[in-house]
């Protein structure tokens, strides 16, 4: 399995990719074997994207009851 910093790294190219992603979307290209409420699920990428939020690379916000993740500008 790849290490927490390949996850972080594969997080941010994929929001390179795109303006900003739900995590349900975000999660899949992140990690194949994704789901919202498995061991790699929602809580999972929740923690990697708040450590990249307090590297100052991610920023998340809530949408319509939904979290959504995108780069910082």
């Amino acid at each position: 399995m790849a290490n927490r910093r390949t996850v972080k790294s594969s997080v941010i190219g994929v929001l390179k990719e795109y303006d900003e992603l739900p995590l349900d979307t975000l999660g899949p290209r992140v990690r194949i074997d994704y789901t919202p409420d498995g061991e790699h699920g929602q809580e999972w990428l929740r923690g990697l994207l708040s450590d990249l939020e307090a590297d100052g690379l991610v920023e998340t916000k809530e949408i319509d009851d939904e979290t959504v993740a995108q780069l910082c500008r």
